[in-house]
């Protein structure tokens, strides 16, 4: 699955996570990208596993209308 066109936005810390400083908005964006990866790759597991219900002739098709 393709990732979001901006996922490489920085991201817009509330003012409370800028105030603790640089140490603590790195720790969060690090959270934040390794949430987005496991995110990503259960969504991807999750369509795979979708997608075996689907007769196999039609697993194309079905994965073209379910990711655009």
């Amino acid at each position: 699955m393709p990732p979001p066109a901006d996922r490489h936005a920085p991201l817009d810390l509330p003012p409370g996570v800028v105030a603790l400083g640089p140490e603590a908005c790195s720790a969060v964006a690090a959270l934040v990208a390794d949430a987005e990866r496991a995110q990503s790759a259960e969504v991807g597991a999750a369509l795979q596993e979708g997608l075996r219900v689907v007769p196999r002739p039609l697993r194309g098709i079905a994965r073209k209308v379910l990711t655009g």
